[in-house]
């Protein structure tokens, strides 16, 4: 999805949850959690765009269901997964590319581009306890979307944001600096 630079001032208005948008184990219904959560961005009628935290499958729905229930919601430009790719890890993934202003040779042209990533919710390898990261699907999913990207926008007009922590990106570095 191309949208404009006015379009991406309201979106960026409206990233304020990155992950955690509900605690979980203390909503009894996951569905209108998320709904409250969600309902400021919803009532703004401006777009809007989330990615999960490792708690808000601790509730009533998996992952997929609260990326899904997100997903459903007014004015969210939030997506489950990439539709391209069928194997890929988390719920969630996915980038939302910003145009150039318009008047402009870059109108219509990828200008910006936000990748949202899934990094789960805890390690599932024992010799790495914590939170999970973002892990090798993703890395290639991520890899080839941005060098596609590069070849229609050269790199030097490109400015590419990732929506997670970068420790969620490097937990060997993280274990290393650990030990």
């Amino acid at each position: 999805m191309l949208l404009s630079q006015s379009e991406l001032m309201e979106v960026l208005l409206a990233l304020w949850e990155t992950g955690d948008n509900i605690y979980g184990v203390d909503a009894t219904d996951a569905s209108k959690s998320l709904s409250a959560a969600f309902q400021p961005a919803i009532a703004s009628n401006i777009p809007w765009a989330a990615i999960l935290g490792n708690h808000d499958q601790q509730s009533t729905l998996s992952r997929e269901g609260v990326m899904k229930h997100i997903v459903g919601l007014k004015n969210t430009l939030s997506q489950v997964n990439p539709a391209e790719v069928h194997i890929i890890d988390g719920f969630g993934n996915y980038n939302l590319e910003i145009g150039g202003v318009k008047g402009s040779r870059f109108e219509n042209k990828s200008a910006l581009n936000l990748y949202f990533l899934d990094s789960g919710d805890y390690s599932t390898v024992p010799a790495i306890p914590g939170y999970g990261w973002i892990k090798p699907s993703q890395q290639l999913w991520f890899q080839r979307t941005s060098a596609k990207l590069r070849v229609i926008t050269p790199l030097f007009y490109t400015v590419e944001v990732i929506c997670r922590s970068l420790y969620d990106l490097l937990p060997s570095f993280i274990s290393k600096k650990n030990h």
